[in-house]
Parts: C-alpha cells; structure tokens; sequence
C-alpha cells in the first residue's frame, strides 16, 4: 500500500519559498509566443519609421534623433526575435542534432549580448532627445544655436560608436568555440570565456551601471518630470489662447509631448530592468545558475517582454502627436489603401 506524503515547509522564509520555484514549460512558451509576437511587430512599425522619417528630410533635429532612435529599436526588436526564437524546443533541438550547437548558448553570445548593447544605444538616443527638449522648455532661445542639426546627426553617430566600443569589449572577452560536455559526453559548439574575463568584467560591469543605469536613466527620469510639469502648466491656459495649427509655439508645443511621452513609457518599461541590478548585486544566489535561477530566467522573459514594447509602440506615438509624421505616413502608404478607406481618413484627420 502506497500512502501519499505531504511535505509541510513549517517556518520556511521567502528566500527558500522562491528558490522552491519552478518555471514550469508551458508558462514559459507563452512568454516566448509573446515576446516573438510584439518583437514581428516592432520589427515592422521601426522599418516604417526609418521610411517616414528619411521622407521627412534631416532639417529638424527632432527628425535626426528620432531615425537614430527607430534605428536602436530596431536592433533592440530584431535581437528580441532571434533570442526567443532559439529558446524555442523544435529550434534548440534541430540545431543540436544536426550542427551539434549548443543552441542557448551561442544564441546568448550572438544575440542576447547584442542585444544588450542595442539597449544601450536606444538609452543613449532616449536621454539625448529628452535632455534636448527639456533644454528647449528651459532655454528655448539659445538651444537651437546648441542642437543644430549638424551636431545632432554627429550626435546620433558618436551613440552608435558607443555602443560599437561596448560591444568590442564585451565580445573581447566572450566567445563562441567548441567545448566538452560531461553531462551529455559530447563536443558542441558553445559559450566561452577568454582568461581575462574575470579580470575586465571587474572593471567592465560596474562602468556600466555606473553609466547607462544611474547616470542616463537619472537623466532620462528628470527630464521627463519637468517635460510633464511643463505640460501641466501649458494646459492650464493653453485651451484659452487662438493657435492654429501651423503656429510655431504650438508645433512644439506638441514636439515636447510627444518626446514626453515616449520618455515615460521609456521609463515605465525599463524600471523593472533598473531594478533588476539590485538583487543581482545584493542578493546571493540571484542569477542564471543560483539557487534562484528559476525565477531569474521567468523576470527576464518579462522584462524582454517591456524593453520590446517600448521599442516597439513608438510609431503610434509619432502617428498621434505628430501631424508632419502622419502626413507623410499617409502619403507613402496611401497607394495601399484603398479608395473608400483614404476618404475616410480624410475626414477624421
């Protein structure tokens, strides 16, 4: 006779109830059909703001930073497709059976680093266009003179060249080579490190907070306030005043909410990954191969999750708050549309 035990964790604290939790399979499918579904998505609204915005012309700053910006997302989509693609079961073991890779792993170093550092670059565009437009409120007079848009597209191109010089050091140290495993007694290829890695990641790591966690989400988190306080004040009196359409003030009037909006989404999807530093720095066994690795693994599949969507949503914004942006929209893909929808369009605009 058989009898059913049950196991009663009397007094058990909350680091041994969550190192007790599993990351069940099907849970873990659905936030990868999730994230593949908002990354296809991302993928296309960037691609239409790159378009849009190369019709626009680069005589405007705000156009120049925010094609440098659909160019981050871009990336930040892209790498968020492949890397949920390769944790995919069918995908792992074709790989695995056919070029014996370890498929997890060099996706990681392939893409998931890539990623990581497309991250970087869509902080660095984030910071620069809200820190601009936060000048433009402040000191509307003397920014122009400041943020030519020369200098931005200089701008644009040294963020990118950043986030190159970032990416060399992190693949400096991290490789993709063949290497023994005993569990499966087999050679795949897989992840690497180099000899120095312990060395420059002492170094390496905390620059990176340093930089793009405190210093520019600090930078972002405030411009952002005083954009949105700017805002309020302007609401208050602005219902009051006759401004058409084509009034300067009123232009950008809408410029500084559309940068405020796509600032605090930023800032909403990214606080769970700024949080994330936190236990990784402070609580032990809080990473990939720790006691908590399973509740690590299912906050970073969220967290994958916020960065695209961020990444992803822009094109509405611009869409809403931008009748430069919908214009050309329309006018580019106007032919697509057919005729009775164009009329309808027509009107609501």
């Amino acid at each position: 006779m058989t009898e059913n035990i049950t196991v009663l964790h009397v007094g058990e604290s909350l680091y041994e109830k969550i190192a007790r939790f599993e990351f069940k399979n099907d849970i873990r499918y659905i936030l990868l059909s999730i994230n593949i579904a908002i990354a296809l998505m991302g993928i296309t609204t960037n691609i239409f703001n790159l378009i849009v915005f190369a019709k626009l012309g680069f005589k405007e700053s705000i156009n120049i930073s925010l094609f440098g910006l659909a160019g981050a997302d871009l990336g930040v989509c892209f790498t968020t497709l492949v890397c949920n693609v390769g944790e995919l079961p069918i995908v792992v073991d074709y790989f695995f059976h056919t070029f014996k890779i370890n498929t997890t792993e060099v996706v990681y170093v392939s893409f998931t680093l890539l990623h990581g550092h497309f991250i970087s670059i869509t902080m660095l565009h984030t910071a620069s266009v809200s820190f601009e437009r936060c000048l433009c409120v402040t000191i509307p007079l003397k920014v122009k003179h400041i943020f030519t848009p020369g200098r931005v597209k200089l701008m644009v191109i040294l963020w990118y060249v950043v986030g190159a010089i970032n990416a060399i050091l992190t693949y400096s140290i991290n490789r993709l080579g063949y290497k023994f495993y005993p569990e499966l007694n087999m050679t795949l290829l897989g992840y690497t490190v180099t000899e120095n890695h312990d060395l420059v990641n002492t170094w390496l790591t905390p620059l990176y907070i340093l930089f793009f966690i405190v210093f520019l989400f600090s930078i972002i988190v405030v411009s952002t306030i005083l954009l949105i306080t700017n805002l309020k004040k302007n609401m208050s009196w602005r219902s009051n005043l006759k401004t058409t359409s084509n009034d300067p003030s009123n232009k950008e009037k809408r410029v500084v909410k559309l940068v405020a909006i796509i600032s605090s989404l930023f800032v909403i999807c990214y606080l769970p990954h700024i949080s994330m530093f936190i236990p990784l720095v402070f609580l032990p066994g809080f990473s990939l191969d720790g006691e908590l690795s399973q509740m690590v693994y299912l906050i970073g599949y969220l967290i994958f999750a916020l960065e695209t969507i961020n990444s992803s949503v822009n094109m509405f914004v611009y869409y809403g708050n931008s009748s430069a942006y919908k214009d050309m929209f329309l006018k580019i893909f106007n032919n697509k549309i057919p005729e009775q929808d164009r009329k309808m369009m027509g009107k609501k605009s």
